[in-house]
């Protein structure tokens, strides 16, 4: 199987120990995943399966959305309620302060990552310092939410949903609306709705996949069903974001060989010109004569066409 595996996972596991019951289940080593969530988290987690291990970058770096439920009048350490309590104030804002603040709680924001995250400061991911109890200054960076949508509000509890771009942090959001509001926030419940253009409804639960796989299954069931259902993503429309082009004969023969062939990239000039007028990478996805995914270039500013990943010949 190349392909995504959609996993609606549940509280209270790592997001490794999905990856590793999946590959128990599946009878698989090459199982990835394009983006982590906290035990305390459930939600849409994209699967890599296969040669799908190979386009990560491209599936982490498109947006999500959250549902998230979150406290005011609390802080802690991690900015969610596994942590330390940091400090409880009362509650001395209304609603209508509270949808104030949201609605101007978006866009760009300058917030500050949280210490319990994989940022590297000096070649160290900032959680290891934390685990470690030692101080490191936390860096600012640029976060973009957008699309808020509240679900439900009963002071000091409020439930919304929310879109990110790629970086966003919710750990960094919640207490950044609670120190705006001066009452302190941290967040209660995250649910991942989306991981775009993937939605979690098209997700399956692990004990679902159970019962497409012969392992557990006394019936003995083949992956058919699973490779036919919602959740199950082929590598060839794993990317339907990405513009794509199809080669033959010397086009795909060069290719394979890792030579990106004159005529090709005179048909990518288009996608040239774009990537340097967004001053940012753009994928493009090839196909081979026989309509398979053959690999990914992308066009990068000022720099021409760079042949990112070149698949095995897909059945």
């Amino acid at each position: 199987m190349d392909g995504l595996l959609l996993i609606d996972k549940p509280v209270g596991p790592t997001s490794h120990d999905i990856v590793a019951k999946v590959r128990h289940l599946l009878r698989m080593t090459a199982v990835g995943h394009a983006g982590t969530l906290d035990p305390f988290a459930s939600g849409l987690m994209v699967l890599l399966l296969g040669q799908a291990t190979k386009i990560s970058d491209y599936i982490l770096s498109q947006d999500k959305r959250y549902e998230i439920q979150f406290c005011l009048g609390k802080t802690s350490d991690t900015g969610d309620v596994t942590g330390t309590i940091t400090n409880e104030s009362p509650i001395k804002v209304s609603t209508e302060q509270v949808l104030q603040a949201l609605s101007q709680h978006l866009g760009d924001l300058q917030l500050v990552v949280p210490k319990f995250s994989a940022i590297k400061i000096g070649g160290k991911k900032l959680y290891s310092y934390a685990h470690e109890n030692k101080v490191v200054e936390l860096p600012t960076r640029t976060m973009h939410f957008y699309d808020l949508k509240i679900i439900k509000m009963e002071l000091p509890e409020v439930v919304v949903e929310v879109s990110c771009h790629k970086g966003g942090y919710i750990r960094s959001w919640v207490p950044s609306l609670g120190e705006k509001l001066g009452t302190g926030a941290l967040v209660t419940a995250l649910r991942r709705l989306e991981s775009k253009p993937y939605h979690v409804q098209q997700a399956i639960t692990l004990d679902k996949l159970k019962t497409y796989t012969s392992l557990e299954n006394p019936q003995k069931k083949t992956l058919t069903q699973l490779e036919s259902s919602p959740s199950y993503i082929p590598l060839l429309e794993a990317l339907p974001h990405l513009p794509s082009y199809t080669v033959h004969g010397k086009e795909e023969t060069l290719l394979r060989h890792g030579q990106i062939a004159h005529n090709l990239a005179n048909r990518l000039v288009v996608d040239q010109k774009v990537a340097f007028s967004m001053q940012k990478p753009v994928g493009i996805k090839i196909l081979d004569g026989n309509g398979g995914i053959l690999g990914l270039i992308e066009a990068i500013p000022s720099q021409g066409l760079k042949i990112k990943r070149i698949f095995s010949t897909l059945s």
